[in-house]
């Protein structure tokens, strides 16, 4: 077990590759995007990390990494915007696979436009804000929270739109 088999088993297609797919509606793609990081969170609880001798690493950046061999040749994957379907659907340049933004405390307006931040009222990385679910990831490694949030947006996109209702006139 490694890094290669946990990314094999909880993010085997990378984010930017996910949202380069074609959906029917911006639902189906806002579900593609909430499957893909249910999984790859659900892959950082600690039972998952354990299972494959994965952990995290010491640093700012949410990193994980191999736990067995010499630590030059330990794989990393960084959980950040780029590991991120919503990242690459609301913040890139549509002409490019590079990032537009870097994630700040200070969103951006295709911030705005993303699920996640509308279920918050502030982005992910919202460092004034001690509760936002990327400050419990980043400083405690707890995934729980995003998480809870990730499976009450799936829950609200699976929803059916309720009509609207008109008024008839006589």
């Amino acid at each position: 077990m490694s890094l290669k088999t946990w990314k094999d088993e909880f993010y085997p297609r990378e984010a930017a590759d996910v949202m380069d797919d074609e959906y029917a509606s911006a639902r189906e793609r806002d579900l593609a995007a909430v499957n893909h990081s249910i999984r790859k969170c659900t892959g950082l609880l600690p039972k998952n990390l354990k299972k494959h001798h994965v952990g995290w690493a010491a640093e700012y950046l949410p990193t994980i990494q191999d736990r067995q061999g010499p630590r030059s040749t330990r794989g990393e994957f960084f959980i950040d915007d780029a590991a991120c379907c919503f990242c690459w659907q609301y913040m890139r340049s549509p002409s490019s696979r590079l990032l537009r933004f870097r994630t700040t405390a200070i969103p951006t307006s295709k911030c705005l436009e993303c699920p996640l931040y509308k279920l918050h009222d502030c982005n992910c990385d919202d460092q004034c804000r001690p509760d936002s679910v990327w400050t419990w990831l980043r400083d405690k490694h707890d995934v729980a929270p995003l998480l809870r949030s990730l499976k009450k947006l799936k829950a609200a996109l699976l929803r059916k739109p309720r009509p609207v209702r008109t008024r008839k006139t006589t």
